[in-house]
């Protein structure tokens, strides 16, 4: 069997042993039972109400926040900009200037692949997006898509590749020979496995490709 293969029916092993647990299961968790008995089996109907609510809205699958409250553009995701390059694979998403002046080195951004590059842009007065860009840092990021079935051979090797297409956007519409890239959570793995990369390719560090 093919090492993905052979790590697809792995990855399926574990989930299903994860869900066969005693402790998901009502009868193998002492902590669930003894709510039940607590609030007089109020605990079992809040899970219940949740668990259809999970098979209408989600899915089928556990929703971890209430989303109720947030609203893009206004306390989610309000810092304004525009997409100015889309692919396949992502977006390149540029923040629009809050000073008069900018530095010449411009920031890119790479957001764990399941796509939350939001995270950085939570609120306004919490964004760290606001405050990088009222600071005079030109800040780009990249927008992954959420792959489906038919994208299910991107590899490792095709994100990465995506990153350095990005880099090269950020210096054609900045003009700047060199950027500083923030990876975070997944997407720092992946800048790490870049950099690896453009080592190993002889290059201490990212410069744009000269005509």
């Amino acid at each position: 069997m093919h090492e993905r293969e052979r790590s697809r029916v792995r990855y399926a092993t574990n989930m299903l042993t994860a869900l066969t647990a005693p402790t998901d299961l009502l009868p193998g968790n002492p902590a669930a039972m003894k709510r039940a008995f607590e609030t007089g089996g109020a605990s079992l109907l809040r899970g219940a109400r949740n668990f259809v609510g999970d098979l209408i809205l989600n899915r089928g699958m556990p929703a971890q926040v209430d989303t109720s409250g947030f609203v893009v553009g206004e306390n989610l995701a309000a810092t304004p900009g525009a997409v100015v390059y889309r692919e396949e694979m992502f977006e390149l998403l540029q923040y629009s200037p809050t000073t008069s002046t900018v530095y010449s080195r411009p920031l890119l951004m790479v957001p764990p692949e399941v796509n939350k590059h939001y995270f950085l842009d939570l609120a306004p007065g919490r964004s760290l997006v606001e405050y990088t860009i009222a600071q005079g840092i030109s800040f780009f990021t990249i927008v992954w898509r959420n792959p489906r079935p038919e994208h299910g051979g991107w590899s490792m090797a095709d994100y990465v590749a995506a990153q350095l297409r990005a880099l090269d956007i950020v210096h054609e519409i900045s003009g700047a020979d060199d950027a500083n890239v923030l990876g975070a959570c997944a997407g720092g793995l992946t800048t790490a496995l870049m950099l690896g990369h453009l080592a190993a390719a002889g290059q201490a560090a990212y410069t744009r490709p000269r005509s």
